[in-house]
């Protein structure tokens, strides 16, 4: 083993429960289209259809509807944080 920085990326692949049967195809000949980029992270749409997000070391493959949905959370969350409507849990705090 050597002596450096060893990333492991994850990619997850969300698909319905009632395709939880149905095998799920490979996305090695997709190409990534580059949406944004900033300080945390990436974001990319494949020539498959699927957006991909990248945070760090991980990687999530979403549906465009299901990143969209994300995206919706994550606004309605920036907001109550801005507007002081809620108050984040310093760390080591329980839920």
């Amino acid at each position: 083993m050597t002596d450096g920085i060893h990333l492991l990326i994850m990619t997850f692949t969300f698909i319905k429960p009632t395709e939880a049967l149905v095998r799920v195809p490979s996305h090695e000949h997709c190409h990534p289209i580059p949406l944004a980029h900033g300080p945390v992270g990436q974001v990319e749409a494949c020539t498959c259809g699927a957006v991909r997000l990248s945070v760090g070391p991980l990687t999530l493959r979403f549906e465009a509807a299901s990143f969209l949905a994300l995206v919706d959370l994550l606004e309605q969350a920036r907001e109550r944080l801005l507007c002081g409507g809620a108050r984040p849990l310093n760390p080591g705090q329980a839920a």
